[in-house]
């Protein structure tokens, strides 16, 4: 009677409920409720409204869970913020990669190029 996991399976069976009879949905809402998927029940839930939903507990629990997904910070880390990680990622490796370069110079004793010397004798 459930579908399954993926979104767009969900997606398809909550629009093949919507508009169903009354017993239908909290039928559909109970066995999601009792599949441990108060996810999938919030949204049947979602599709009665709020004098159709009978004082059942396992109904308020899906209530419940309906309102926390709703009250849920979106996720912020969108591919945006993955692209710009990323690229600080690289930038932080190529800064620390020239820092062990010039250190591996001053320990060999050819520590800088000769443009950035300090002319000997001037201040």
């Amino acid at each position: 009677m459930l579908p399954g996991r993926d979104k767009a399976t969900e997606d398809a069976w909550i629009q093949s409920l919507d508009g169903g009879a009354v017993p239908h949905l909290i039928d559909a809402c109970l066995a999601a409720m009792d599949a441990g998927r108060p996810g999938l029940a919030a949204r049947v839930l979602s599709l009665l409204e709020d004098e159709d939903i009978p004082d059942v507990p396992e109904l308020e629990r899906a209530r419940r869970a309906a309102r926390l997904l709703l009250l849920a910070p979106v996720d912020r880390r969108g591919p945006i913020i993955a692209e710009l990680e990323a690229e600080v990622a690289s930038l932080r490796r190529a800064h620390v990669a020239r820092a062990r370069a010039r250190q591996r110079r001053r320990a060999r004793g050819d520590d800088a190029s000769p443009l950035r010397r300090k002319p000997r004798g001037s201040r």
